[in-house]
């Protein structure tokens, strides 16, 4: 591809410059490259839509599944402009259809959804998160709900480590067709969380918002909408959650740059989301959704900013609420920007500056 001749040029003559990377947003099919096949790990699970594209997910209570947007509501352009793409409303619930079986296959995927749940802000970049409730509940017996990771929040130190397990349904590399195995990867370092005194980073150079995280490579497409998880929880069987996919980038045949939306930027919107689910799915409410939240025991990830409107917009067919003008402290471009601003200056001159693209794959 000629972009990548360019690529490769210009990594060569500029050596103080890291090589700009192509930055396809990671969508309805992204397999975890590197990673082993999981058939435990039941808490995450896949979703299917009524064209039988494949997104990721994590049952967070009995009958409520956490997910990256763009898998339930299109919006943004191709490339993504962070500056000014926004989310559509959300599809009808009816369309998806969730399987927490670790081969997955869309028709035998056995719980519907009844209702999708968004943040009312639609800003593409920094919101890509929502909740599926179920039209029932998983069985204990099926699957054990992951804990979102809200307070303490990732900042701390004292609470989280360094690294992260991802787990997801999506591809095995950029241009493989084998999505629908949930597979896992471990020891996937983070990259650069927002305000985090050991981990912090200027969100501009990862091409990051403050409610997002940067967490290392390996994640593809059909992965969007998995989970990052603390490692000691799952050895514990308490998983806990600190973001989900929201978009990767591919750069010489591999699956690099992956960007979570962070949990503990989102606390007001998944407890609202848990709490209504409770009330439909008649149980109650989580422990991590109850006044009294219980810390997270585990010393293993990283105050977020401040949260983002705690607001919901929910299920097909209801807009959601006037677009925002904050546009979330994200730019223009994607990928890792190179931290002197005259290289960056020069790239961006010669026209090497690469967009978020859009991409889905169907399971066959």
């Amino acid at each position: 591809m000629k972009r990548a001749v360019l690529l490769l040029a210009l990594a060569a003559c500029v050596d103080a410059a890291p090589a700009v990377r192509e930055a396809p947003l990671a969508t309805q099919t992204s397999a975890i490259q590197s990673g082993a096949e999981d058939a435990s790990s039941s808490f995450a699970v896949a979703i299917f839509d009524e064209d039988e594209n494949i997104c990721s997910g994590v049952l967070i209570a009995p009958n409520l599944v956490l997910t990256a947007r763009h898998c339930v509501a299109e919006g943004g352009g191709d490339p993504i402009d962070c500056t000014i793409d926004r989310f559509d409303a959300p599809r009808e619930a009816k369309t998806f259809h969730v399987t927490t079986d670790a081969t997955a296959r869309a028709d035998e995927a056995p719980y519907a959804v009844s209702k999708v749940l968004v943040p009312t802000t639609q800003l593409f970049c920094g919101n890509d998160i929502a909740l599926l409730v179920l039209d029932k509940n998983v069985p204990a017996a099926v699957a054990i709900p992951a804990t979102p990771a809200i307070d303490p929040p990732l900042t701390d130190r004292t609470k989280y480590g360094t690294k992260v397990t991802a787990i997801g349904y999506g591809t095995t590399g950029p241009s493989a067709w084998d999505d629908g195995t949930r597979r896992r990867r471990d020891d996937i370092p983070f990259a650069c969380i927002p305000g985090d005194k050991q981990l912090g980073c200027t969100p501009a150079d990862y091409e990051i918002t403050d409610t997002e995280l940067a967490a290392g490579d390996g994640l593809c497409s059909g992965d969007s909408g998995s989970g990052a998880f603390v490692p000691s929880s799952l050895a514990s069987g308490g998983p806990i959650v600190v973001g989900v996919l929201s978009r990767a980038a591919e750069y010489q045949g591999k699956c690099v740059d992956a960007v979570y939306s962070r949990t503990d930027s989102f606390g007001p919107f998944l407890i609202e989301g848990a709490k209504e689910a409770a009330t439909a799915g008649g149980y109650a409410v989580p422990s991590w959704a109850a006044p009294q939240t219980a810390e997270p025991t585990d010393a293993s990830v990283a105050p977020p900013p401040p949260p983002v409107d705690g607001g919901v917009s929910s299920e097909a067919g209801t807009p959601a609420a006037a677009p925002s003008d904050d546009d979330g402290g994200c730019t223009i471009t994607p990928g890792q920007r190179p931290q002197n601003s005259a290289i960056w200056a020069a790239i961006a001159a010669i026209g090497l500056v690469v967009g978020w693209h859009r991409r889905r794959r169907t399971v066959s």
